[in-house]
């Protein structure tokens, strides 16, 4: 076992072109380690001498377990807690002081408009900002802010704060989203047209739109 880790160390400092050789050390490390059929990324066919090394699913990451589980509560509309709700409301009442005192020393007669940023937050979080009189909400990827509108807008018959929601995008913009982006249920603002590629896109899938539910 000893030679074939210091094997294995050698190889694994090889140049670029003994990548080959590389994912066998890599795998002869792994099993005199005593490794897993998945270690080290790599799959284990048994049975053979010199096996074929094939990348391995991989278990998901923190990370993508969390947004496994945001995903899974993304058009939960009343999921958040008392608690969570109760922060939201506070926080939001602290922010509306803030601006309101900005307004008056600037002496701008004019309301600001509020737009909470709700990118990665569970509907639920949402609903509870909505029903305390926030009405706009800004995201940032496409896909998310979809899902969240669509969902959003079926609770619309059953709560006037649903159906009160006003969405604003303000993340980058690909050109392949904007038919997405343009059936957004209830879409008020895009803040982030970037190019004219990107404004004639969204001019161009913005009139199909307008009459099956964008904007």
């Amino acid at each position: 076992a000893e030679a074939l880790l210091a094997h294995a160390r050698r190889r694994k400092r090889a140049p670029r072109g003994r990548s080959r050789w590389c994912m066998r050390a890599r795998w002869v490390t792994a099993l005199a380690l005593g490794g897993s059929r998945a270690s080290r990324g790599f799959q284990v066919h048994p049975g053979r001498r010199l096996p074929v090394c094939a990348r391995a699913r991989q278990a998901p990451t923190m990370a993508e377990a969390t947004a496994a589980d945001d995903a899974a509560a993304i058009d939960a509309w009343t999921a958040a807690s008392p608690d969570a709700d109760a922060a939201v409301v506070a926080n939001l009442e602290a922010v509306r002081a803030r601006i309101a005192a900005a307004l008056e020393k600037a002496e701008r007669p004019a309301p600001a408009t509020l737009v909470a940023v709700s990118k990665t937050k569970p509907l639920g979080l949402v609903a509870a900002a909505a029903r305390s009189g926030q009405r706009d909400f800004g995201e940032n990827y496409v896909q998310e802010l979809h899902e969240k509108a669509t969902a959003a807008a079926a609770h619309a018959g059953e709560d006037p704060a649903a159906a009160a929601l006003r969405w604003h995008f303000i993340g980058r913009i690909q050109s392949n989203k904007a038919k997405l982006l343009c059936s957004v249920p209830n879409l008020g603002c895009v803040h982030t047209v970037h190019s004219e590629k990107i404004a004639a896109a969204l001019q161009r899938h913005w009139a199909p739109a307008e009459g099956g539910g964008g904007g």
